[in-house]
C-alpha cells in the first residue's frame, strides 16, 4: 500500500487485499479523516458484519472511493509498478500537495 498523489493504491492480488487489511484500511481513513465514533463503529459494523469480500470492498470504495485506487480490482489486471512509474511522472506535474495520510 502506497500514498501517491493523495490517492491511496491498493494492490488487490496481495496481503494488502484481503477483507482484515481492507477493514483495518477502512478504520484507519476513518480515524485519520476525523469520523466521529458512531459513524466509523457504523462503517465497521456493516463491513465486518458481511462475509462476502465483495460487500467488504463495496463498502470501501463506497466511504472512501474518491482517494483509493485499487489494483488488481474486478479483473483489472494491472502491474503496480507499472502504475507507480507513471504516477511518477505524473506527480511532477502536480503543484498542488495532497493532505498527508498515515499508515
Amino acid at each position: 500500500m502506497q500514498v501517491i498523489n493523495g490517492k491511496v493504491h491498493v494492490n488487490m492480488n496481495g496481503p494488502d487485499g484481503n477483507s482484515f487489511a481492507l477493514i483495518s484500511l477502512a478504520d484507519t481513513l476513518a480515524r485519520q479523516l476525523s469520523y466521529p465514533n458512531k459513524k466509523r463503529s457504523e462503517l465497521l459494523d456493516r463491513m465486518m458484519g458481511s462475509s462476502r469480500y465483495e460487500d467488504i470492498v463495496n463498502g470501501l470504495l463506497s466511504e472512501f472511493g474518491y482517494m483509493l485506487v485499487l489494483h488488481g480490482h474486478e479483473d483489472k489486471r494491472v502491474k503496480l509498478e507499472e502504475e507507480l512509474e507513471s504516477s511518477d511522472s505524473d506527480s511532477e506535474r502536480n503543484t498542488q500537495a495532497p493532505a498527508p495520510l498515515w499508515f
